[in-house]
């Protein structure tokens, strides 16, 4: 009996802590850090497309807490203010009207993915956005800091030339 109790027990661990140590050794495969994008890459500005926000909560005046600049300028530098030094600055393009946030930043994720956020401290939204080439495509999400149902939105970004209106 003792002997099954061991054998049961030394089973449940392998499998526990085996599937940890693949998991680790990926983590320190050098190639998996080469798929990570490259800030340098995605530099420059990029036109903004959101479709319909979903579901519509028909939030009247608080849309504006949710709808970022139409065209944005990515910067491969580390932000040095605010929100900024959570990751890479993401300003307006020239010439176009900040939002009402107060902060933004975007970072890379995983394999071919990057972040854009923008906040007020309280409300804004965040973009997970796919890298093909020169256009970027994924999802928006809104958040709050009061509870609200979250809302979804397509996004594509088109890179564009940052002097063109």
């Amino acid at each position: 009996m003792k002997r099954l109790v061991y054998r049961a027990l030394l089973l449940c661990i392998i499998q526990c802590f085996g599937g940890s140590l693949v998991s680790v050794s990926a983590q320190d495969n050098p190639k998996r850090e080469q798929e990570v994008v490259k800030r340098e890459n995605i530099q420059g500005c990029y036109e903004l497309t959101l479709s319909p926000w979903r579901p519509n909560l028909r939030i009247g005046e608080d849309f504006k807490f949710i709808t970022p600049p139409h065209r944005v300028q990515l910067f491969a530098e580390r932000g040095t203010q605010g929100w900024e030094q959570d990751g890479y600055i993401v300003k307006p393009a020239p010439g176009v009207p900040s939002s009402i946030h107060r902060g933004s930043y975007w970072l890379p994720k995983k394999e071919h993915w990057i972040e854009i956020l923008w906040t007020t401290g309280f409300s804004g939204l965040s973009m997970d956005l796919r890298v093909e080439g020169d256009v970027m495509r994924g999802e928006a999400k809104s958040f709050w800091d009061f509870p609200r149902q979250q809302q979804k939105a397509d996004v594509v970004a088109r890179k564009v030339d940052c002097q063109s209106p």
